[in-house]
């Protein structure tokens, strides 16, 4: 197989061995350039230093992820001027301080900016291209100019700097589907002073957060207001989930009325098990708190339950019960049987002993 032909610098670039193993292929390459350009003052050295070895990762070939032994060069710059007395040669293989090659890097950026870091990672590595979501999210190019121009529709959300404890901003530019802006946090006066700096704005998109309201409302008085498509979904799925709690029973009688001689079969993760005390008393304090008047985020800071938690159990007329826990399943349990029977007839041979 030529390998040369796959290169993307076949003139300065020469494969000198090939090693292939089951998972992996291994390239020796080397530069055959006689000089370079120093990347400071842009003159030509011809003057070599040393040498070293910079792995490379590269599109895979054949189900095989492919590693590139890449020896690169350093020179001296004789120019009397230049501060950059000692540099490494530059290659269009890869950037500087770089991992992968430009190809890959640009194929895995693509990828990322489609379906995500998480996703894109468990994707490349079934093609044999494994990648780690951080080494994903640093491959994404920055938009140079992701924040010039006037901003006419808004997505507004939060991120979190660490879950659970402390919280910002994020700003979309929906037209562009670029991110423009980070704020430090969710207060009301950090949001409406960048609000009230871009007064063209017509559309903003947000949750359901208050702070988010109240400083739309402050800061771009003349923008419409709507929740974002992923809000809306789960408003609809928390809808729908709470109306068929309370219909689940009522049904499930006028169908048993209705074919009295059909059973309905109960799956084993329907069934409810009575509430546990911890639980009576986690819904107990909710719905104290409620009776005196506190918010739902209120109820959230004073006992440390989560917001998720707070809003269940403030639609809920009793303490919820507890689905019981399904057992693990092990890889003797297909022959349980078989080993039971055995030990039963060591038993009772001992015993007859």
């Amino acid at each position: 197989m030529d390998y040369q032909a796959f290169l993307p610098d076949p003139a300065n670039l020469r494969v000198n061995d090939a090693h292939i193993s089951p998972k992996t292929v291994w390239l020796e390459i080397a530069s055959t350039a006689s000089t370079c350009l120093c990347p400071t003052c842009g003159h030509t050295a011809a003057r070599v230093h040393s040498r070293y070895q910079r792995v490379l990762k590269d599109l895979a070939c054949f189900g095989r992820r492919v590693r590139l032994h890449l020896g690169v060069r350093r020179f001296f710059c004789d120019t009397a001027s230049c501060p950059q007395r000692i540099f490494c040669e530059r290659l269009v293989l890869a950037a500087p301080r770089q991992r992968l090659t430009r190809r890959l890097a640009q194929q895995v950026a693509c990828i990322t900016l489609e379906a995500g870091a998480a996703c894109s990672a468990r994707c490349l590595a079934l093609i044999g291209q494994p990648v780690s979501p951080d080494t994903l999210l640093r491959s994404v190019p920055e938009s140079p100019d992701a924040s010039s121009g006037p901003v006419r529709h808004l997505g507004i959300d939060d991120w979190a700097w660490r879950k659970g404890q402390r919280y910002g901003t994020i700003l979309v530019d929906l037209d562009r589907h670029q991110a423009i802006d980070l704020l430090p946090d969710r207060e009301v006066k950090t949001l409406v002073s960048w609000l009230q700096a871009h007064p063209e704005l017509e559309i903003i998109t947000r949750d359901r957060l208050g702070a988010y309201q109240e400083a739309a409302t402050l800061g771009a008085p003349q923008a419409l207001q709507v929740a974002d498509r992923w809000h809306l979904l789960k408003n609809l799925w928390e809808t729908l989930e709470r109306f068929l709690q309370r219909l689940h029973q009522p049904l499930l009688e006028v169908f048993r009325k209705t074919n009295p001689q059909h059973r309905v079969p109960v799956p084993e993760s329907s069934r409810i098990c009575p509430p546990t005390p911890r639980t009576q008393q986690r819904f107990q304090t909710i719905q104290d708190l409620k009776s005196l008047g506190d918010s739902p985020g209120q109820i959230t800071q004073r006992t440390g339950f989560s917001r998720v938690t707070v809003r269940k159990y403030l639609h809920l007329k009793a303490s919820p019960g507890q689905p019981p826990r399904r057992r693990r399943t092990r890889l003797i349990d297909p022959h349980r049987e078989w080993l039971t029977a055995q030990w039963d007839a060591g038993t009772r041979n001992a015993t007859l002993v």
